[in-house]
C-alpha cells in the first residue's frame, strides 16, 4: 500500500487544527517525552563514561541517539497533528517508551495492553545514588556500601543487556530487553521467514522464589523475539513458560543418574526412564506458579544465525536476584472443560489471556497430542515454540474451534495444506479445516472469555 502524500495546503490546514479530546494520542505524548527526558537524562549521566569496574554506565543507552531532543519533540507533535487529520494513523503512531509498542504485530504474542506493562526503568538503585555521589547507605537493613552492581542491567563482552520492562499473564511472563554492542552486530539471515523480525537464542540460569527457598536453579534455553534497531542495538522480548519453570526434575534427574551407573556396572545400554501422564506424579514435583513471585537472572550466551554462520558470544549478564514479578488479571481466565471421548482423546482446560490461549489436551498413554485451533472466522491461530500454546492477536476468539489430533495425523495435515498452498510457505486454509474434521480425534467448539 503506497503511503499518503499532504500537499502544501493540506499540511497548513492539519498544522493549523484545533486538537480534539485523544486519550490515544495523549498516552503517546506522554510516553514520546518521557522517553525524551530519558534520553536526555542518559546524556547527563555521561554518554560511554565506564564506572570503576569496567561496566557501561546506564548513559551508553543512548550514545546513538540521533539529532537534538527538541527536534524530536518538533517530529512527534507534528506526527500527531498528523494523526487528528487522518484518524486511522493514531493507531500506527509508535509507543516509543515502550518495547512491547514498538514490537506490536511483530513479537509473536502481541496484543499485551499497554497499561499492563511494568517498566523497571523508572527505579533508581542504590548504585545509581551511588554513582551520582549520593550516599550509599542500607536498603532493607543490608549494607550497600560499595554495591554498585545495577539491578536491571549487565555488561560483558563487549555487550551490554538492559531489562526494560515486564508483563505477566496467567501463563507466561514477557521480558522486554535493549541488547547494544560496541561493535555492528552481523546481518542476521534467521528471521522466521520475515525479513523485519530476528531471533537471538540465549542460555539462562534462573532462580524463583516458589521453587523450595529460591536456591534452586533452573537452566532454560530461550528466544528473544525482536528486531535490529541499528546496526548497535537489538529490541526484543524473552518469553519465559511457566510450564517450563514449575516442574522439579530432581527426583527424576538422580534416578536416572542411578540407572545409568547401574547399567553401567552390568556392562549393559541403559534404556531410559520414559515420563508419562501416568508416572509424571511418580518422577516430578509441581510448583504453583503464585500471582507474584521473585526471580533471579544471569545469561551465559547469546547465539543467532547471521549470513555466514552462527553468531555466539559468551560470558556472564547477571541481574538482581529479587526482581518482583506481578501477574496481570486483565483479560485472563480459565475455562474448565474436563471432557474425554471413548477412545481417551478430549480436553481438560483452556487458559486465557490478552495475548495467548493455552489449550491442555488429554489423550491415550504412549500417544502425543497436538492441538489446532481456529478463531471464529474460522481462521487458524499459530502457534509458538510449544505446541499448544497459540497467539491470539488479531483474531476474533469469542469463539474458537479446538482440534485434538495425534502427531502423524497433525503433521500429514499440515503438510498436505501447505503443499496446497498457492505460495510457498502459504497455507490452503480452506483445506486444512477440512482435513482438521475428517481426521481429528476429538473437536470442541467453545466461547471463552474474550479479553
Amino acid at each position: 500500500m503506497m503511503r499518503r502524500v499532504y500537499t502544501d495546503e493540506e499540511l497548513r490546514r492539519i498544522l493549523g487544527a484545533d486538537l480534539p479530546d485523544s486519550r490515544l494520542i495523549e498516552q503517546k505524548i506522554q510516553s514520546a517525552y518521557d522517553e525524551i527526558r530519558d534520553r536526555a537524562a542518559g546524556q547527563r549521566r555521561g554518554g560511554r563514561k565506564r564506572r570503576k569496574d569496567g561496566r557501561l554506565k546506564r548513559g551508553l543507552a543512548w550514545r546513538r541517539a540521533a539529532g537534538g531532543f527538541g527536534a524530536a519533540a518538533a517530529v512527534l507533535a507534528l506526527a500527531v497533528l498528523f494523526c487528528v487529520a487522518d484518524p486511522s494513523l493514531a493507531e500506527e503512531l509508535p509507543i516509543v517508551g515502550s518495547i512491547f509498542g514498538k514490537l506490536q504485530g511483530l513479537f509473536h504474542y502481541s496484543g499485551i495492553p499497554e497499561e499492563e506493562i511494568v517498566s523497571w526503568q523508572g527505579e533508581e538503585t542504590q548504585a545509581d545514588r551511588a554513582e551520582d555521589g549520593e550516599s550509599s547507605g542500607t536498603v532493607d537493613g543490608q549494607d550497600t556500601e560499595g554495591d554498585d552492581a545495577l539491578r536491571y542491567q549487565a555488561a560483558d563482552q563487549g555487550l551490554t543487556v538492559t531489562l526494560m520492562e515486564y508483563y505477566a499473564s496467567n501463563q507466561a511472563v514477557f521480558v522486554g530487553m535493549r541488547i547494544e554492542s560496541e561493535t555492528p552486530f552481523p546481518a542476521f539471515a534467521f528471521m522466521l521467514a520475515e525479513p523485519h523480525r530476528q531471533i537471538l537464542t540465549v542460555s539462562t540460569e534462573e532462580r524463583y522464589s516458589f521453587r523450595d527457598a529460591g536456591d534452586e536453579l533452573v537452566n532454560g534455553g530461550r528466544q528473544i523475539e525482536g528486531r535490529l534497531v541499528d546496526e548497535y542495538t537489538f529490541e526484543g522480548v524473552m518469553r519465559i513458560d511457566y510450564d517450563s519453570i514449575k516442574w522439579d526434575y530432581r527426583k527424576y534427574d538422580q534416578a536416572y543418574r542411578e540407572g545409568e551407573a547401574a547399567a553401567a556396572v552390568r556392562g549393559e545400554p541403559f534404556a531410559g526412564i520414559e515420563l508419562t501422564e501416568e508416572n509424571r506424579a511418580d518422577w516430578l514435583d509441581e510448583y504453583e506458579v503464585p500471582e507474584s513471585f521473585r526471580m533471579g537472572l544471569a545469561i551465559d550466551r547469546f547465539e543467532g544465525y547471521v549470513q555466514d554462520g552462527n553468531y555466539k558470544v559468551r560470558g556472564t549478564w547477571r541481574f538482581a536476584d529479587d526482581i518482583e514479578i506481578r501477574q496481570s488479571g486483565k483479560g485472563a481466565s480459565v475455562l474448565r472443560i474436563d471432557e474425554v471421548n471413548g477412545e481417551g482423546w478430549g480436553l481438560e482446560y483452556v487458559e486465557l489471556s490478552p495475548s495467548e490461549l493455552t489449550v491442555h489436551v488429554v489423550c491415550p498413554e504412549k500417544e502425543a497430542a497436538w492441538p489446532a485451533v481456529l478463531d471464529k472466522d474460522q481462521r487458524p491461530l499459530a502457534s509458538g515454540v510449544n505446541a499448544d500454546q497459540f497467539s491470539t492477536y488479531g483474531h476474533d476468539i469469542s469463539t474458537v474451534t479446538v482440534y485434538v489430533c495425534d502427531f502423524e495425523t497433525w503433521t500429514d495435515i499440515k503438510s498436505e495444506a501447505y503443499r496446497a498452498g498457492k505460495e510457498p510457505g502459504e497455507m490452503d486454509e480452506a483445506l486444512y479445516r477440512r482435513l482438521l474434521e475428517e481426521r481429528a480425534k476429538y473437536k470442541k467448539v467453545l466461547c471463552p472469555q474474550s479479553p
